[in-house]
Parts: structure tokens; sequence; C-alpha cells
């Protein structure tokens, strides 16, 4: 019931009025729309506010630019109001999010049930369909400041506190957990294979007499923790199907098949610095002396090169499975022979595999793009950061963070760049991409949310028009207004 200056509600038990006091320093306010949800009343005034009113508090929602016919509850919680400005506006637990219209609709009338994420708009001569569940984030209810690290498609690897805190794996879709038993001491991932769905931890109990290590083997949706090795020092990398390559400070290389005991397989000159997985059961390794092996383990052929040593470096790959060299600020390549590629003007810190070449990482989390076959510069993809950017395992989607924790993607190798729009304040300690299906986690202050992206070959046209304003061209070609004919 409304009054002039109040709102009433009648309880379904009751017989008495619940009074809503709307009017506190504006004797003219007056209610314009009012939803009841059960739990909530909304109420639209004359002012183009969304006020909010739970049983027993009244707060401001929302300002309004302005207020069209439509105003209606659909699923996910979600509210979605029509405006005078050409959009749709979609209030959700997470945020406010702006549809824009393509073009006019006259005579605009909504459809929807709060019971499904799907509405439709309709006007003079068009028929609009959305989904909010394709556009909106989703909120994964954990404890705050929760990290995360996709191992699967569908699986995150989660930890509330690194001391002493809990492990365990997540399905992102049904949202059921699997408790991974506890890990000692400090434990940090040393590599993910979303292949085989294997995560290498490494857990360091800090000693004044004698610190102590130990190389840990998690296997995705199983709550059992596998001691792989245990020593002062100790490095390794996840090779093949089931196999872990590791060193324990001093030159030598073990490797650990499925549950066999650990054997020597190679030795360097030096303390190890890098390792990586080439194709099959290849792997490379590097050391502070200069010296690289590369080493089948069907075969247990080693080849040995040595290039000039800088004060740090590692090793990565490529594509085509070579191994690729950072020493300092140079990257060399090492298929046949040994070629120097790129130099740039500051130490690399980290590489990531991508279709057409690397991108290089710096400590200041620049991200730049470098084709290994060809002469030309690399390419800046992200500038400098709070946090590194983050690239999926098919190398085709960079993940980055702008001075306003906004999320911006780069599509590889093209090098398009478009923006997700801000509906929240996300945390900046989290920032993480599945391997092939284009889902990014962020943090949150209420657990972690979820953004699913279309894929760059299906409703990405559809989904940049509606979030963003890029637009893809007749040729598939990512592009912004003024680019289109």
């Amino acid at each position: 019931a409304i009054s002039d200056t109040q709102l009433f509600e009648l309880p379904a038990q009751r017989t008495t009025w619940s009074e809503v006091p709307l009017v506190r320093d504006s004797p003219h306010l007056r209610p314009l729309a009012i939803m009841y949800r059960g739990d909530e009343l909304q109420v639209i005034t004359s002012k183009f506010e969304l006020l909010t009113w739970n049983g027993k508090t009244l707060w401001r929602r929302k300002q309004l630019e302005s207020i069209g016919p439509t105003f209606r509850e659909i699923g996910a919680g979600a509210l979605l109001i029509g405006t005078a400005s050409g959009k749709l506006d979609v209030l959700y637990p997470l945020g406010v999010a702006s549809i824009p219209l393509p073009h006019i609709v006259r005579s605009p009338r909504v459809a929807g049930s709060p019971d499904s994420t799907r509405f439709v708009l309709v006007g003079e001569g068009v028929v609009l369909t959305y989904d909010v569940a394709a556009l909106l984030p989703k909120l994964l209810p954990m404890a705050a400041n929760t990290d995360a690290v996709f191992v699967g498609d569908d699986r995150l690897l989660s930890l509330t506190s690194i001391v002493l805190g809990t492990w365990e794996w997540r399905d992102v879709v049904s949202g059921k957990s699997i408790l991974i038993d506890p890990l000692e001491g400090l434990p940090s991932i040393l590599h993910v294979d979303p292949t085989s769905g294997r995560v290498l931890v490494r857990q360091e109990t800090p000693s004044v007499n004698q610190p102590s290590q130990r190389l840990a083997l998690l296997r995705v949706d199983r709550p059992e923790v596998e001691l792989i090795a245990e020593a002062p020092k100790l490095w390794g990398r996840l090779v093949g199907e089931d196999q872990v390559v590791f060193d324990k400070g001093d030159g030598r290389l073990f490797v650990r098949k499925g549950q066999l005991a650990p054997r020597e397989v190679v030795k360097l000159e030096g303390a190890i610095r890098g390792l990586v997985s080439l194709d099959g059961e290849r792997f490379a390794a590097s050391s502070s002396a200069g010296e690289v092996v590369r080493m089948d383990l069907r075969t247990d052929k080693v080849e040995r090169i040595t290039v000039p040593v800088g004060t740090r470096g590692f090793v990565g790959t490529d594509r085509a499975h070579r191994v690729v060299i950072v020493e300092d600020n140079r990257l060399f390549v090492w298929d046949r022979t040994v070629t120097q590629v790129a130099t740039f003007d500051k130490p690399v810190s980290g590489m990531d595999v991508i279709a057409g070449g690397v991108v290089v990482h710096f400590d200041d989390h620049e991200a730049q793009l470098v084709d290994l076959d060809a002469s030309s510069k690399p390419h800046r993809l992200m500038p400098f950061a709070r946090r590194a950017p983050v690239v999926d395992a098919n190398g085709t989607l960079l993940v980055g963070l702008g001075n306003s924790q906004q999320l911006t993607l780069v599509e590889l190798p093209a090098r398009a760049r478009w923006t997700v729009p801000m509906h929240f304040t996300p945390l900046s300690n989290i920032l993480t991409v599945s391997p092939y299906t284009r889902r990014i986690v962020q943090g949150h202050n209420d657990g972690l949310v979820m953004w699913q992206l279309p894929s760059a070959d299906g409703d990405l046209r559809s989904w940049l028009e509606a979030q963003t304003n890029a637009v893809v061209d007749g040729d598939g070609v990512l592009a912004w207004p003024w680019q289109v004919p």
C-alpha cells in the first residue's frame, strides 16, 4: 500500500501494517514503482533513487540516471531496470551491469521470471533475448582472502591461508569441494599440469639448524598428498603423464615415475636454475654455470650446450618444443643451434608459451610478446602493474589488471585488447584463468568471482557488443566502431 510519503507492507500472518519511512529531508519524495521479493522491498522514488528495505533497515541501493517502464525481477537475484538512455541496468548481488540496446526500442515491454536468467525485450518490430548468466560474473562463496589456481577447466585448487591453511578442490560448476589432507610447513605451488590434473607443491619447514623442504604431489579430486622427496633444498617440475623431475641443490637431477623410486638421470655443472617440460618425456634444464641440457627420459639421451651466463636465468619452451633460454635480459632459442633472438632493457623474470611466440614477463609485471621466428621487435602487451598477468594453456588469452583493478584482456597472437566492465571492487591478490574454456577468477571480499567469457570463434561478437564498445567485423576481426565502414 502507498501513502503520499510512506509504504506499508501487510505480512501474510498478521493484520497489522509495517511502516517503511521514505521521507527524511524531502517532503516531495514519492514512490514511482515498487516490487516486493519476499525478503526485500524495492522502491524507485521520484528522485530516481532505488531504495531497499529488508524488514528492519532502509538504504539507498543505487542512484539511477533515469527510469523507463521496465522494472522486473529476473533470475540470479537480479533486478532489471529500464532507463531513458537506451540501456538496461541489471542490479545483482555483486553490483550493477548495464546492457546497451542496439537501437531505440519503441513501446518496450519485458517478459522474464525470477526462476530464469533469460528475459525477452519486445518493442515495435523487434524482439531481443538476453541471458544474464552469460553476461554477469558468478560469486563462488569462500572465506575472505582465499587464494586459488585453476587446475582444470572446472576445477580450482583453493587455499584459505598459507600458515595452517585449508587446501581443497573446488568444482566451479556444482560448488562441491573435496578437502585435501593437511600439508606441513609453508607450502607453495611449483607447477600445475592441467592435462593430467597434477600439482607439484613444495613444503618448507624453517629452522635455524636444519631447514627442511619436501616435494609433494597433489592429484585433482583426491585428498591424498604424495611425498616425492625430502631434502634441505628442493626444486622440481612435472614431466610427461606421470613423472616428476627434481634436484636437491647440488646439480644432480632425479626423476620419479609413478610410484617407482627416484633415480638420478643427469648432473649439471653448478646449481640448477631452471627446469621445463618439453614434448612427451623430454625436458630441459639450466645451471648457474651456463650449462643447458636437453634430455629424453625414454632413451636417456642427453644433449649439452653452454651459453654466456648472467646473474640469473631460467629455461622455457615454445609451441615447437624448442628450448628458450633466458640469461638476464637476453633471450636465446636452442633448436639445432643456439641463436640469440632478443635483448631487453631489463631482466626477464618469467615466460609463457603462446600461439606465435612467447610472452616474457618482467619484475615490474610488464609483459611483451616476442616472435621467435622473426626479426620483428617485441610488442608490449601490458604495462607495469600491481601483479603479473596470466595466460591460458591455449596461449590465446592474456589477462591482466589495470590501475583500477579492471580486467584487461588481450587476444593472442592478434594482440586485440579489450576490458571487462567493473561491476564490483575486486581484490588484486587473486587472478587465475582456466586452461581452455576462458573462465577467469578474481578475488572478492565474499570469496571468489568467476567470469565466463565467450569463445573468440563463437559468441564473442554478441558478447562484446553487449558488454563493451568493441565490435567484430564481417571478417571476424576485433575492431572499434570508427574502424568499421
